[in-house]
């Protein structure tokens, strides 16, 4: 399984309605974002946190520094940002 699946699937798990846009870069580093309703009303850090609490509920650490940024949006902020780039 591939570190980009792995990501995917930690953050499936614990963020059971999420959409994710993932990428693996040149360096063969992983990058993207998850969007879930469940950010509603959480501050950036508190996002960051279950983030990697997700991704180190199944991923070694070997495996974890390959992830380089997980960014976290809400349903809305991700749609806004959408709208922004048409």
């Amino acid at each position: 399984m591939s570190t980009q699946d792995m990501v995917a699937e930690a953050l499936r798990i614990y963020f059971g309605d999420a959409r994710l846009k993932l990428e693996t870069g040149p360096n063969g580093r992983v990058y993207g974002a998850v969007v879930s309703g469940s950010f509603g009303g959480q501050d950036d850090e508190t996002r960051q946190d279950q983030v990697w609490t997700a991704l180190r509920r199944k991923m070694g650490e070997g495996e974890l520094n390959e992830v380089t940024l997980v960014l976290a949006f809400t349903p809305e902020e991700a749609e806004a940002l959408d709208g922004d780039a048409a």
